[in-house]
């Protein structure tokens, strides 16, 4: 089952568009990165189907109460894939991920995350005397990576992407170049099954800003390659009723609205500039979709919007009504990376202060 389907570049990638699945997608992969050697090590004119280097990293277990979910990382991964220089179809070099791990390659979303929590400089201060001034060497690398898992598990914080396989139509970071988006069922089925209460913070969507969740007339959620469009419109293609609880002030509505056409244009005036809301899942019947089974029942979801980490968000940043609103009275407003960080500590403390703080930002 895919979203952003695009049948063109799965004939390219040898798929037959019928019938798609997990095993296929990984057949065509392994292919793809056996045929990838030192003396062959440029990359194809047309991007070939990726699967998600890093799922094996970090477990996907029910034991965590809050996950960070991005949606795929950069074409830059697979230099640790291969453990070799790779070249771009332009001639260019492919650039090697600062940490071989999620958000690795600028490490945009650890900066403010740590800071957050407190652990910013501790993180920095890894080196080692092998380390040259710019480029990490193998050892610091792998350094950053413990300490980010270590941080994360004592933390009880899952990190995570929505995409287990896809294919791009350009080799760049832009998440709108993915197209056959294979979803990562067994992180959603971890989290639709967990007996903990969940929140989970979406690195990729549209409702933190004035777009909001901007469905479909037909009610469908719009295929955009934005980790929580992906994870809500997964949902929708297994079969499942979605729910939603903007937790907005009054006048707007308030308790849950289903995702419906009839509820479109509620939904849509409604979701724009939102710091948290609530999501309820609901399966009526035992889905299966290859080796997940989704069995009947119901899961409510925290999700938790912010700005992102990308420095180039910060360009738009200005006009955003929860960051003028944060801002309001400070001073000397703060800037994008320590409104980032702020914004995080939110999210850390969720259980704590942070979930009514982040409920007192929505508009």
């Amino acid at each position: 089952m895919l979203i952003k389907r695009n049948n063109q570049l799965l004939f390219i990638n040898g798929i037959n568009p019928i019938a798609v699945s997990a095993a296929n997608m990984d057949a065509v992969y392994n292919a793809f990165i056996n045929g990838l050697n030192p003396a062959n090590n440029i990359l194809p004119l047309r991007p070939p189907v990726e699967r998600h280097p890093y799922s094996l990293a970090f477990p996907i277990v029910a034991e965590f109460d809050r996950y960070i979910i991005g949606t795929f990382p950069p074409i830059s991964y697979l230099t640790d894939v291969v453990a070799f220089g790779l070249v771009l179809p332009n001639n260019a070099n492919v650039g090697m991920p600062n940490v071989p791990f999620y958000h690795g390659n600028m490490e945009g979303l650890w900066q403010p995350l740590f800071d957050a929590g407190g652990v910013w400089a501790a993180y920095q201060a890894i080196t080692c005397p092998m380390c040259g001034n710019n480029t990490p060497c193998p050892l610091c690398r792998n350094n950053k990576k413990g300490f980010i898992i270590n941080w994360l598990f004592q933390n009880n914080i899952n990190v995570c992407d929505i995409v287990s396989y896809t294919t791009r139509f350009a080799y760049n970071a832009n998440d709108n170049n993915l197209y056959n988006i294979y979803p990562n069922w067994e992180l959603m089925n971890t989290i639709y099954t967990s007996p903990k209460k969940v929140s989970i913070l979406f690195n990729t969507s549209s409702m933190f800003g004035m777009r909001g969740l901007n469905l479909r007339i037909d009610g469908q959620i719009r295929e955009k390659a934005q980790s929580f469009n992906i994870f809500l419109r997964a949902f929708q293609k297994a079969g499942a009723r979605i729910y939603i609880d903007l937790l907005t002030p009054l006048p707007c509505p308030q308790g849950w609205v289903q995702v419906t056409p009839a509820n479109v244009n509620l939904i849509n005036v409604n979701s724009p500039y939102k710091c948290v809301i609530k999501i309820k899942i609901v399966f009526e019947k035992s889905v299966e979709i290859d080796d997940t089974t989704f069995e009947k029942g119901t899961k409510e979801i925290y999700c938790v919007f912010g700005p992102s980490p990308a420095n180039q968000a910060a360009i738009q940043l200005g006009g955003n009504l929860i960051y003028q609103n944060v801002n309001a009275g400070l001073a000397l407003p703060m800037n994008h990376a320590n409104f980032c960080a702020h914004m995080y500590g939110h999210f850390l403390n969720f259980w704590g202060g942070g979930l009514a703080a982040l409920q007192g930002l929505n508009q």
